[in-house]
């Protein structure tokens, strides 16, 4: 027995060990392909920045351009690009491009986004951190958002203490207490066979799923049917036919 125990012993030192080193490889890698891709981007870095230098009036020339347009996705990716070149008056078309897009943003999104409007008005933030309105608003935004996202937790956490947790659908085809429902009522419980079923949603009244399934009727026939099934705590307490 204590020969066994020392084997045993021994055995899970050298798989614990195996995975120890493993792990330090993998950890090693990492950081490894890290620097290649940081040293690759600074690469990249310096040419853009030698690029733009020397074509600084051909680039300057075809953002004119594209300013005239309101091209402003085209002005902020070339922007972004050569920002690396430290270039002040690039920065400057850089940032009107980009307050512009995000300006249109916030004109097309309804009051009661908080969640967009929060990102908009904080990149605003970011690209004018001296202007004290927008940093108000974005403030404001933030704020709004954060208590919606509060509310949305606290009515998930009422319903699931209410109706239970939503229903799993096994296999991608099934719900347990839907079949142990069809189970239950069936002429012939061994003939329920259920063929697939919705994802399940909250209508109000517990979760809701539709399924398709077979079963023998009273006459022995096997019929497919289509239902709606209502959840509370894992248990059906509704149907209703799917027309």
């Amino acid at each position: 027995m204590n020969r066994l125990f020392w084997i045993l012993v021994v055995v899970f030192a050298v798989i614990y060990l195996g995975a120890k080193q493993g792990e330090k490889h993998n950890r090693e890698e990492n950081e490894r392909i890290a620097r290649i891709v940081a040293e690759l981007e600074m690469q990249d870095a310096v040419e853009d920045s030698k690029y733009f230098n020397a074509n600084k009036d051909k680039i300057l020339k075809e953002l004119a351009g594209l300013i005239k347009a309101s091209n402003y996705n085209k002005i902020i990716e070339i922007t972004e690009r050569y920002m690396v070149s430290g270039d002040q008056l690039l920065r400057d078309i850089h940032v009107a491009a980009k307050t512009k897009q995000l300006a249109a943003v916030i004109k097309e999104t309804p009051e009661s986004n908080y969640e967009i409007r929060a990102s908009a008005f904080s990149e605003l933030e970011k690209l004018h951190p001296e202007d004290k309105n927008i940093k108000q608003r974005a403030a404001y935004y933030r704020s709004m958002y954060a208590k919606q996202q509060q509310k949305i937790e606290a009515d998930a956490r009422d319903r699931v203490e209410k109706y239970g947790e939503p229903p799993v659908l096994i296999f991608g085809r099934y719900y347990y207490p839907v079949e142990n429902y069809l189970k239950s009522v069936a002429h012939d419980p061994s003939s329920i066979s259920i063929q697939k079923c919705s994802d399940a949603s909250f209508d109000g009244d517990g979760w809701l799923v539709g399924c398709e399934y077979l079963g023998k009727n009273a006459f022995g026939a096997t019929v497919r049917t289509t239902s709606w099934f209502t959840i509370v705590h894992n248990q059906v307490v509704k149907v209703r036919p799917s027309n």
